[in-house]
């Protein structure tokens, strides 16, 4: 076999391992990110439903301040990490079950 056509496969393989594992990668990254924007639209869906009515039924404080925090993130550009995001609203709702 010639050496070209042999450096020429090897290479063909190799980029197409490397383009797999970067688009797993990318899954693996993303897939978190995905799940918490999901969380995020279901947290503030479910507080506009309730305040349809009237805002009085909140079952304390700690939860509209929660929900007030997190349309306030929301509103917020996307400079802040994703870990950090999510560090503060884990804080708020370790606070709330306290």
């Amino acid at each position: 076999m010639d050496p070209l056509i042999l450096i020429i496969i090897i290479g063909s393989v190799a980029t197409m391992m490397l383009l797999t594992g970067a688009f797993f990668a990318a899954t693996v990254v993303m897939r978190p990110r995905a799940a918490f924007k999901k969380r995020i639209k279901d947290i503030d869906s479910a507080g506009e439903k309730s305040t349809a009515g009237a805002e009085s039924r909140f079952e304390n404080q700690r939860q509209k301040r929660i929900q007030d925090k997190v349309k306030q993130l929301q509103s917020k550009d996307e400079d802040q990490g994703f870990v950090e995001v999510f560090a503060y609203i884990w804080t708020l709702v370790l606070q709330f079950y306290e």
